[in-house]
């Protein structure tokens, strides 16, 4: 069980300053010139409050409130999930961000791995949204770069990868996922599926390297990766072609 090691104010304001984000993305998404400056402004004025750690979760701090703003403003409702859920699920993705910043959490290590799952969940989906066929290198560069930016964060707050070998590593695993994000769309899977399946890939992938830079890669781990990548990959493949 997660347990919380800040007071009772702690709390309070890390819902305040969430509620102020989620009020602003909510009010200001579909999005203009006034509005993007006023998001940059709220933003930064909650960024530079913070005074712990926010260093080494700059890039999820602002990469997520723009994922938000493209699932909000411009998707439509994903199943039963409409605007309301999209926020709901920005709302709680911001508090999690905050508390990590925070320290608000005693299983750091844990919370943030759970946080970056659910934040590659949310990438991939709108990636595999929006791609088409003709936008495919468009949209496979922004979707390279903010896995790029991603993993080379998680690299780095894991450790010990830093530096270049965490932008070589995240590099190679974004390329990797761009590469299998080209074959997937030639697939009939749907759209969530696929993001899925993407997921997949990158979490197990961002596992393997970073228990291969912490000395624990061994034989047994390796087949254990491969042995749950494989039977996703049947689970995934069957409930597509039901």
């Amino acid at each position: 069980m997660l347990k919380f090691l800040s007071t009772e104010k702690t709390l309070w304001k890390l819902l305040l300053e969430t509620a102020v984000a989620v009020l602003a993305v909510g009010f200001l998404s579909p999005i203009g010139p006034i509005g993007l400056m006023g998001l940059i402004v709220i933003f930064a004025a909650i960024y530079f409050r913070e005074v712990e750690e926010k260093k080494l979760f700059r890039i999820s701090f602002w990469l997520l409130p723009v994922l938000a703003l493209a699932a909000i403003g411009f998707m439509g409702p994903i199943g039963p999930v409409g605007p309301i859920g999209l926020i709901t699920v920005f709302a709680a993705l911001f508090f999690v961000l905050l508390g990590l910043i925070n320290l608000f959490f005693k299983e750091r290590f844990l919370v943030y791995g759970i946080f970056n799952t659910a934040f590659l969940i949310a990438l991939s989906l709108l990636f595999f949204y929006f791609l088409r066929p003709d936008n495919f290198w468009i949209l496979g560069t922004v979707f390279f770069i903010a896995v790029f930016l991603t993993l080379k964060e998680v690299f780095g707050f894991f450790g010990p990868l830093e530096g270049r070998r965490a932008a070589l590593f995240a590099g190679v695993l974004g390329f990797l996922g761009l590469e299998l994000s080209y074959i997937l769309q030639f697939l009939p899977l749907g759209f969530m599926s696929a993001a899925v399946y993407l997921t997949l890939f990158l979490v197990i992938a961002r596992e393997t390297v970073v228990s291969s830079a912490k000395g624990g890669l061994n034989f047994s781990f390796m087949m254990k990766q491969i042995t749950l990548f494989a039977v996703l990959t049947i689970v995934v493949f069957a409930l597509s072609f039901r």
